[in-house]
């Protein structure tokens, strides 16, 4: 790992981040996301197990997940007395340290799940949800508050059996409870009456406070106040990464309108429903949807292209024309990648591509 100024920062005997870790059954594959993980194994091969698992008479590996920036490997630990039964979940970072710890004789968890300790006792795999939430079993569990909830409600049921995906996005989450939709926060609370409320219908993912509701074909905040209406237009789509849901990501969403002809248009807007790149219906031989925001001034769309807001500008995005993997990176609007075996910068706002020496020091 390097520094943007080329400076090792671990060398050949550092530990791997775990970001480089994956948990399988045996050497052959990986296991599916439900399945509970046994070993866990670095890039080489090598099984690194017992470095987290230390009991494994009363521990087992529950998976390597991301939670916001950090990557950690989540272990289970049952303890067994005549008198009772305990549960101890830990996350633990790449220096194998623990930095979340849930105890289910910690009396000050919020407990709002019937049978919540026997769920506990037997999980056997843990995922990360979102805004500080991890999923355990049928369980949601806020690790900042030790509250523990059931994950009802679609998209939860769904994803507690494997399909599809379920997050919590900026403290909320929009659910299906059979009766209505609901908004969800963090603590399991439901915003709404249990029947819902008619403008939650049909409502789709929650982020950058805002979600959209195809009937109306406008966007609401979590109080149900209107903050965007596209109800002039005949039909309000979007195509980006997140399928045909009109979603913002850091900050703007990528828009497809048609008219009454059924013409297509495209564009994007900020949360504040302003088109920072106006409805067109010149682009559709390249336009794939917006994809995130790279730096204050540009934007990367999935078409292989790039849109400057300050000069309205579409450009090719250089990263079309690299040699790469899947494990680019972008901070501050500079592109960091891996070319022709060399490590590589690009700048975005200045158009400026360096390649990077690595400097390793003993």
């Amino acid at each position: 790992m390097t520094d943007a100024n080329g400076n090792a920062q671990r060398l050949k005997d550092a530990k791997l981040k775990s970001l480089y870790l994956y948990t399988a059954t045996d050497m052959e594959g990986r296991t599916a996301a439900m399945a509970s993980p046994d070993i866990l194994y670095d890039i080489y091969g090598n099984d690194l197990t017992n470095h987290f698992v230390k009991d494994e008479a009363h521990e087992k590996l529950l998976g390597v997940c991301k939670m916001e920036d950090k990557d950690v490997v989540w272990v289970r630990r049952r303890e067994e007395t005549p008198e009772a039964s305990r549960v101890i979940f830990t996350a633990y970072n790449e220096a194998e340290e623990p930095i979340v710890q849930f105890d289910s004789n910690n009396p000050n968890i919020n407990k709002k799940s019937s049978n919540w300790l026997d769920k506990l006792l037997n999980a056997s795999h843990a995922r990360y949800i979102g805004s500080n939430v991890c999923m355990i079993e049928t369980l949601c569990i806020n690790v900042d508050t030790q509250e523990i909830f059931e994950a009802d409600g679609e998209p939860f049921t769904k994803f507690r059996k494997g399909e599809g995906e379920a997050k919590f996005i900026d403290g909320y989450a929009v659910v299906n409870q059979n009766v209505g939709h609901n908004i969800r926060d963090v603590h399991g609370n439901y915003l709404y009456s249990k029947d819902g409320e008619d403008i939650l219908d049909d409502a789709l993912p929650y982020s950058c406070g805002l979600f959209f509701n195809k009937e109306t074909q406008k966007f609401y905040d979590v109080n149900l106040n209107e903050k965007i209406d596209l109800s002039q237009y005949k039909a309000v789509t979007a195509v980006s990464d997140y399928d045909d849901k009109p979603m913002f990501i850091d900050g703007y969403c990528g828009i497809v309108v048609y008219n009454d002809a059924g013409t297509q248009f495209f564009g994007i807007i900020d949360t504040n429903g302003n088109w920072v790149m106006e409805l067109t219906d010149t682009v559709s031989e390249w336009w794939n949807g917006y994809s995130r925001k790279i730096s204050d001034n540009t934007l990367q769309l999935s078409g292989g292209k790039i849109y400057n807001i300050q000069t309205k500008t579409v450009s090719d995005d250089p990263r079309k024309d690299f040699n790469r993997n899947n494990n680019d990176i972008i901070v501050d609007g500079t592109l960091y990648y891996v070319n022709n075996g060399k490590f590589n910068s690009y700048d975005y706002d200045n158009k400026v591509g360096d390649v990077i020496s690595v400097n390793v020091t003993a």
